[in-house]
């Protein structure tokens, strides 16, 4: 582990780590917490056999303008595997892969990750640019990246479990579901979910009933079988699902709206059914000018 760095505490500030390969994890810099400091440092073209091909961080910690280029795990987290609790803020992973989950970056064990931006990456499995497991994920920008194995999910940000809000998602790719958001537990707290694309749940895969999604915009997202907007969930609360596509259920698939707007979708190709809801329930809310 850590083929450039292996720190255990302690501050690590203003480095470049390039080209390192670990047989294990952290490609760059392996870190252990809680009382480690990662500052201003960046992460290019590094490899690891297992997780955090940039950096990986056990047991938490504080990482802040942290930059991920170019990196490959073939585990999980391409530019960063973070076990938590801890902070990531203000950090940029981009153009990273990862083999497992996570292409960008890699979340777990309460931590709160914010003002960041992740485009670009890629997984072959689950969360081509995030994977988040617990804590708060707040005011990111997630656009551009994939997952693009045949059961991959969330092509922007795969959520486990945790509170995801002010987060903007757009131009993401699912080879299979949630093109934008595959959201198992979590809840999805005032989001802009925009022009993704998958198979099944464009915008969003909801799997589990259990999961929130709230206050969000949900627009110009398509799936090319179901659920262009929304697919699935019994928690679809007070949002704007418009000008999304799919065969059955424009804007919404098997799920449970309430007070939504749930305008301007369209059902097309195939044998189109539901412009706007196909085998879902809306209470309390506005169903206009949808297209079959």
């Amino acid at each position: 582990n850590g083929a450039g760095v292996y720190a255990v505490g302690g501050t690590i500030t203003a480095c470049s780590f390039t080209s390192n390969a670990a047989g294990g994890s952290g490609g760059g810099a392996y870190g252990i917490g809680p009382v480690l400091t990662v500052l201003s440092c960046t992460a290019t073209m590094n490899r690891a056999s297992s997780s955090g091909a940039g950096l990986y961080v056990s047991g938490g910690g504080d990482i802040r303008n942290y930059i991920a280029n170019s990196n490959t795990a073939f585990g999980g987290g391409g530019g960063m595997a973070f076990v938590g609790p801890g902070s990531i803020s203000n950090c940029m992973m981009a153009g990273n892969y990862a083999s497992s989950d996570g292409g960008g970056i890699w979340v777990g064990g309460g931590v709160c990750f914010e003002a960041s931006t992740i485009c670009g990456n890629s997984t072959a499995g689950d969360g081509g640019g995030v994977y988040f497991s617990s804590g708060e994920m707040r005011n990111c920008f997630i656009f551009q990246n994939s997952a693009t194995g045949l059961f991959s999910g969330g092509g922007g940000l795969y959520c486990s479990a945790g509170l995801v809000s002010n987060v903007q998602v757009s131009g993401n790719l699912s080879a299979d579901s949630g093109g934008g958001i595959y959201n198992s537990l979590g809840v999805m707290d005032s989001c802009v979910i925009s022009s993704n694309r998958a198979v099944d749940g464009g915008g969003v895969m909801n799997f589990i009933s259990r999961g929130v999604l709230r206050n969000c915009a949900i627009r110009f997202n398509v799936a090319s079988n179901w659920g262009g907007g929304i697919y699935g969930g019994t928690n679809n609360l007070s949002c704007i699902v418009t000008s999304n596509l799919a065969v059955k259920g424009g804007g919404a698939y098997e799920a449970r709206l309430d007070h939504c707007l749930i305008a301007g979708n369209t059902a097309t190709g195939g044998l189109p059914e539901g412009g706007g809801i196909f085998d879902a329930v809306a209470g309390n809310s506005t169903i206009a000018d949808n297209r079959v």
